[in-house]
C-alpha cells in the first residue's frame, strides 16, 4: 500500500479549502453524490460531507471513499498541516493526479511518497510492536528510552535507519522515491537549494511554480531498494 504525504504551513488554508481540490482528484466512479463515504466513525453520502467538515474547522478530518483512506492533520506544536492519502489499491503512478492539484494549494512546503508498511517499520521503535507481530528484534540496534526506573527499557534505534522521518518546525525530515519540495523548503531547512543544480544522482524537474520534483531510481522506496540511494538523498536535502 502507498502513501501520499504532503505538508503545508499552519493556518495557510480554510479545511474546506482541502476538501474542495480533493474532490477535483477524486476517479469520477467515486463523484456521484450518492457515494458512501466513512467520516471518522460516521457514515455519509459525499455529498454531506464538506458541511460536516465545516462544522469541525481546527479538528482536521480522516475520511475513506473507495480505495483510499485521507487524513488531515493540524500538527499545531510543530507548526505545520500533514496531508496523508492512502491507496490500498495501488496502479502505477496513481499520485501523480493528486501531486499535480495538491502542490498548487497555498502554503504547500513538501510532498514525498511512501510505502506504508516500510515507512512503519523503518519508525517502529517499541519493541511491543515487534513481538505483536511475530518480528524479529536480533541484528537491530537497540538504545535505552531514556526514562528513569523503573520507566527505563530498551528501545529499538531508529536514528540510522534510511526511512526514518522526524517532524521538524514546518516540515517533516524524511524522503522519498518521489519527492516535490517547494521554495518554501528551502527557507524552512535552511539548506541553499541550489544543491539541486548541481546534482547527478537524481532526476530533477520543475513541477509547477516554485516546486521541484525529485525522482530516484525507484518510484517508491521499500526494503528492497538501495540504501545508498536513501542516504544520498537524505543528505542531499537535509545534510
Amino acid at each position: 500500500m502507498h502513501r501520499i504525504e504532503l505538508v503545508y504551513e499552519l493556518d495557510a488554508n480554510p479545511v474546506e479549502r482541502f476538501w474542495s481540490n480533493i474532490l477535483k482528484c477524486l476517479p469520477e466512479t467515486l463523484r456521484e453524490p450518492d457515494t458512501e463515504v466513512h467520516f471518522g466513525d460516521e457514515k455519509l453520502r459525499l455529498s454531506e460531507v464538506e458541511h460536516t467538515i465545516n462544522k469541525k474547522q481546527k479538528t482536521g478530518f480522516r475520511v475513506a471513499i473507495g480505495s483510499l483512506a485521507i487524513d488531515l492533520t493540524f500538527v499545531a506544536s510543530k507548526n505545520h498541516t500533514l496531508l496523508q492519502l492512502e491507496n490500498c489499491d495501488p496502479q502505477g503512478c496513481w499520485w501523480g493526479a493528486w501531486v499535480a492539484v495538491l502542490t498548487s494549494i497555498s502554503g504547500f512546503v513538501q510532498g514525498w511518497v511512501v510505502d506504508v508498511d516500510y515507512n512503519h517499520w523503518q519508525n517502529a521503535f517499541d519493541p511491543l510492536q515487534y513481538k505483536a507481530k511475530g518480528r524479529s528484534l536480533k541484528g537491530l540496534s537497540m538504545k535505552s528510552n531514556g526514562l528513569p526506573p523503573p520507566l527505563e527499557k530498551q528501545i529499538v534505534d531508529t536514528s540510522q535507519n534510511p526511512g526514518r522521518r522526524t517532524l521538524r518546525k514546518g516540515y517533516v525530515e524524511a524522503i522519498g522515491g518521489n519527492m516535490w519540495l517547494s521554495d518554501r523548503f528551502w527557507e524552512l531547512t535552511g539548506k541553499d537549494k541550489a544543491v539541486l543544480d548541481s546534482c547527478t544522482a537524481f532526476e530533477i524537474v520543475a513541477a509547477g511554480e516554485g516546486v521541484r520534483h525529485i525522482k530516484a531510481s525507484t518510484d517508491v522506496f521499500d526494503e528492497t531498494s538501495d540504501v545508498a540511494e536513501q542516504n544520498r538523498m537524505r543528505e542531499l536535502l537535509y545534510g
